[in-house]
């Protein structure tokens, strides 16, 4: 096999290394994760209509109960999430909140953690999944709470994140709650953190 490497700098090479060793750098994978598969035929959910709001929560003592109940945006069947805390009940991006998909059993953060100064690189992401006593989702996992999976009242605020997923070039998977991903180089693009547990 021949292959030509005209065009390419030592420099690019060097780059491509420092991708795939950062990718998942402080990015957990579950030991057996329990996914819902892929999300290749689950977009196009009604994400657009879940902005603000409490999506039926329990109040705001920051403490909630019992399932998710049908609510505006609704997608994903109701019962299907349980909430344990309601977080800020504002799309504040404090990585607050706490809800159990009852079908994979993994515990989610209601909403997204995004630093308002510097942003989030995947390692600094899998840090503050770590220090919440959580971690980043695989890609997988991720996909499997987007597009007909989503539900307004577990998440109320439409999210991103990242996830602990490469791919064959180092780049890591971002996720989005229409279903739609894509990738980051995880050193040097800032995004949001959904965290899992």
């Amino acid at each position: 096999m021949n292959i030509n490497l005209s065009g390419v700098t030592s420099a690019k090479v060097l780059a491509a290394l420092l991708m795939v060793a950062a990718c998942g750098q402080n990015a957990q994978e579950p030991a057996g994760s329990a996914t819902g598969g892929s999300a290749g035929s689950e977009t196009g959910g009604s994400a657009g209509s879940a902005t603000g709001g409490t999506g039926g929560s329990a109040g705001g003592s920051g403490i909630g109960g019992g399932p998710c109940g049908d609510s505006y945006g609704n997608v994903a069947p109701a019962g299907r999430y349980e909430m344990l805390v309601t977080g800020t009940e504002e799309c504040v991006n404090d990585g607050s909140g706490r809800v159990k998909d009852t079908t994979t059993g993994l515990v989610w953060n209601r909403y997204v953690y995004r630093d308002p100064v510097t942003g989030l690189t995947q390692a600094r992401a899998g840090s503050f999944c770590q220090d919440q006593g959580g971690r980043l989702p695989t890609k997988d996992e991720a996909l499997a709470i987007t597009g007909a999976h989503w539900n307004s009242c577990a998440w109320p605020c439409y999210w991103t994140t990242w996830t602990s997923t490469c791919d064959d070039l180092g780049a890591g998977w971002h996720v989005m709650t229409d279903g739609r991903f894509f990738t980051y180089d995880p050193a040097g693009e800032y995004t949001d953190v959904l965290c899992v547990r």
